[in-house]
């Protein structure tokens, strides 16, 4: 961990798969906040163990993209608490077709739009104004749910 990191709020979506925890337990270090946010609560409970054993700060939440106008309040009143320098944008839902399905219902394509591109790009608009405000912050946006 950097010395220009320590004393970073760092948020975190995604954080219980791989990647997300993966960075999370990168950026884990004491004088370093974690705000982690993922689907599956019990791996992200775990990870949370482990930053926190790297000498971090944590908090954790479970929270349904596909509700967009929940997450953007849940990431105002976090920012709110504690303002992020750094978010990391890495959830996202891949493809479920079941192999017999030629395409995937048109239901699931939108459920997927909005998961995948359209709460973080609206939750990246979000912070995007409140750092700019502050005069400071940085945003990572992570698609890859869309290789599949």
């Amino acid at each position: 961990m950097t010395e220009a990191l320590r004393h970073t709020r760092i948020l975190i979506t995604g954080a219980s798969g791989g990647l997300g925890g993966a960075l999370a337990r990168h950026y884990a270090a004491p004088g370093t906040y974690l705000c982690l946010w993922g689907r599956d609560i019990a791996r992200l409970e775990a990870i949370a163990q482990d930053c926190r054993a790297a000498g971090a700060e944590v908090s954790i939440r479970s929270l349904d993209l596909a509700d967009v106008s929940a997450a953007l309040l849940a990431l105002r009143e976090e920012d709110a608490e504690h303002p992020f320098d750094i978010a990391v944008f890495s959830s996202g839902r891949g493809d479920v077709r079941a192999p017999e399905d030629l395409v995937e219902a048109a239901e699931q394509v939108a459920e997927l739009g909005t998961i995948n591109f359209t709460a973080p790009a609206a939750m990246a608009a979000a912070l995007a104004d409140r750092m700019a405000g502050r005069g400071r912050g940085q945003i990572v946006m992570i698609g890859s749910a869309a290789a599949f």
